[in-house]
């Protein structure tokens, strides 16, 4: 369920990120380097995670990057403006590698335990992508059935309430860990 959850607002912020731009933006070439600005800060976001990380902080981790999706998208409700969709951008792109990397640790933990251990490994992997991919087909869907019936106020609350629905992940979390 958790894998389900992170990859619905993944499908849903396939688009909404290029649009927003698209929208605040008065050059074409500018949504390309924000774009790569936002990149960057992932990666960074990701090495400062993989130095500092730690295994047993992953429900904190998952809670933090949650309520940090939450506060993002919560400037989109103040008003859609060149601002308030940066900073929406920039601290979802900070967030995101906390959220995807502390997941994935704590699903290949759980593979550790399981009696199975490395020979569920790929069965795993390919279950746990399957179901990525359904929650974001799922979000692609949803997106693109709603998209043309969305108008400018109520953007934004989608947005608020996808980032919000991440905050089921942490109860998901096996109780040994």
């Amino acid at each position: 369920m958790g894998w389900f959850i992170i990859g619905l607002p993944q499908g849903i912020m396939m688009y909404v990120p290029a649009i927003l731009l698209f929208q605040v933006l008065p050059k074409e070439s500018w949504v390309g380097y924000l774009n790569a600005f936002f990149l960057c800060l992932s990666i960074v976001s990701s090495y400062i995670l993989s130095i500092k990380g730690s295994e047993t902080s992953t429900k904190t981790y998952l809670s933090i990057s949650a309520w940090g999706f939450v506060c993002s998208s919560v400037f989109l409700l103040l008003d859609i403006s060149l601002w308030t969709v940066i900073v929406f951008m920039c601290v979802s792109s900070l967030f995101k590698p906390l959220q995807a990397n502390s997941y994935t640790a704590h699903y290949y933990q759980l593979i550790g335990g399981m009696p199975l251990k490395e020979n569920f490994r790929i069965e795993s992997i390919v279950i746990r992508e399957s179901v990525i991919n359904i929650g974001r087909a799922a979000g692609v869907l949803l997106f693109m059935l709603t998209a043309g019936q969305i108008d400018h106020v109520w953007l934004p609350w989608i947005i608020v309430f996808v980032m919000l629905m991440q905050v089921g992940i942490r109860p998901l979390i096996h109780k040994s860990i």
